[in-house]
């Protein structure tokens, strides 16, 4: 059996697919100065809007809004003094969310918790950090806060911040050494990380048997980086697969899920690690792949079951420029079963020559249309109502 598999039934579960409808926004979002800022995120019900406006030099402040039915949604101030190098919001237990600022220079994350019901400066701080994200440990929302030195070499760092009581609930470090990361007796080779940087899928090296003199096959090790623990070992089938899956992997540090554009293969493929094994489903949008600017990719998990995925039409794609056509720039929302790969298109927006982010809650989506010529943030944010029912 291969470690990696390339399954066309992805394919072939989507060729019905029904046309998606038009949707229109609920609610519409203009800062009175500045812009909108990339960080932003909806309340899981999805009737609040917390979001950055900024000038991107000299002021930074954290809103709320909120919306009922049509119209422009009323919102507040959270918090000000912000720095202008915020990148990341996540919301916390207890009416707290977590602004998350980049080191313009080292890359390096710092989170800073503010309190939702009344403007007040973020009193504890996280990391620096190379990465800070929102988990689940033991059972309960958690913050992973993750050091991996540039390039693998020195202390590893992996801390577990309860997102309630802020309390640290684990703190592992691990040494580097030449051949891996030092855990008890084991040495392994990292290969990817995984569960919100949890787990190291990595290679222990095969025991020497002496009596024949030679040395058995690397395994395959799952290490739960919070505690130090090897969970379980596993055979290597197919080197190859797995080194191929590794480097997909790579760039998608701590993810377990994503969704992937391969340009050689011209597939859009989920790609998953379960069993021990780097799984790929090829997924069909409703339009040919190549009708599609692959930059414009987007995916979100809603849930542990399901994906929501977007693609832009190209408006000068290769079938278009050939029938001396401009097609518009629509954007194509659907939901993907990790399952079965199974594809289910709950609509579409007008892309309206402008770049695009979002973030999403089951049922509601925000969409923040960015700048022209100018990569971060944008002029408005518009909030729209998605069926994502358990339904196909």
């Amino acid at each position: 059996m291969r470690s990696v598999h390339l399954c066309c039934l992805g394919v072939l579960v989507c060729l019905g697919l029904a046309a998606a409808e038009p949707l229109q926004p609920v609610a519409t979002l203009r800062p009175a100065r500045g812009f909108i800022d990339d960080a932003f995120l909806l309340s899981p019900d999805g009737d609040t809007l917390y979001f950055v406006v900024t000038d991107g030099a000299t002021f930074a402040e954290l809103r709320a809004a909120a919306w009922a039915g049509q119209g422009a949604p009323s919102d507040r101030l959270i918090a000000d003094g912000l720095p202008v190098t915020t990148t990341g919001l996540l919301l916390l237990s207890g009416d707290r969310i977590l602004v998350v600022a980049s080191d313009p220079e080292g890359g390096r994350k710092t989170g800073h918790v503010y309190a939702l019901s009344k403007p007040a400066p973020g009193a504890v701080r996280v990391g620096p950090a190379t990465d800070i994200v929102l988990s689940t440990v033991r059972g309960a929302p958690a913050l992973m806060v993750v050091t991996i030195p540039d390039g693998g070499q020195g202390e590893h760092r992996f801390q577990a911040i309860d997102a309630a009581t802020l309390r640290t609930l684990a703190d592992r470090r691990y040494r580097s050494e030449v051949g891996g990361l030092r855990a008890g007796a084991a040495l392994v080779r990292p290969l990817f990380w995984i569960d919100h940087y949890q787990t190291l899928v990595g290679k222990l090296p095969g025991d020497y048997d002496r009596k024949n003199d030679i040395r058995q096959p690397d395994r395959l090790a799952l290490l739960e980086t919070l505690s130090g623990r090897i969970r379980s070992t596993l055979p290597i089938q197919d080197p190859a697969g797995l080194a191929e899956g590794a480097q997909l992997f790579a760039g998608h540090p701590g993810q377990s899920l994503f969704v992937a554009h391969d340009p050689e293969g011209g597939r859009l493929e989920l790609v998953r690690f379960a069993d021990g094994q780097v799984i790929r489903r090829v997924l069909r949008m409703p339009r040919p792949l190549s009708f599609y600017d692959p930059a414009t990719l987007r995916y979100q998990a809603l849930g542990a079951d399901r994906l929501l995925v977007s693609l832009t039409v190209d408006p000068v794609h290769e079938a278009a420029v050939r029938q001396r056509r401009r097609d518009a720039d629509i954007i194509d929302l659907c939901l993907v079963d990790v399952q079965d790969a199974a594809v289910r298109c709950v609509g579409e927006i007008p892309g309206k020559e402008r770049p695009t982010n979002w973030t999403a809650v089951p049922g509601t989506l925000a969409l923040l249309r960015k700048h022209r010529g100018f990569s971060r943030g944008g002029t408005e944010l518009e909030v729209y109502r998605l069926d994502t029912g358990a339904g196909r």
